[in-house]
């Protein structure tokens, strides 16, 4: 998956954790970057990848 900041900010990795309420994503990125939270207030688009 990629989470689309803006237009040409995207940042692929995978979804480790969905809060109960689903308002909560936590995704480690790829290439060691670490963890990052994504809020649904955010104004981020979540986008699932074809492997």
């Amino acid at each position: 998956m990629s989470v689309k900041r803006a237009p040409g900010f995207e940042n692929p990795g995978q979804v480790d954790a969905v809060s109960s309420d689903h308002s909560v994503v936590w995704v480690n990125l790829d290439g060691g970057r670490g963890r990052t939270l994504v809020h649904c207030g955010d104004g981020v688009e979540i986008v699932r990848q074809e492997s």
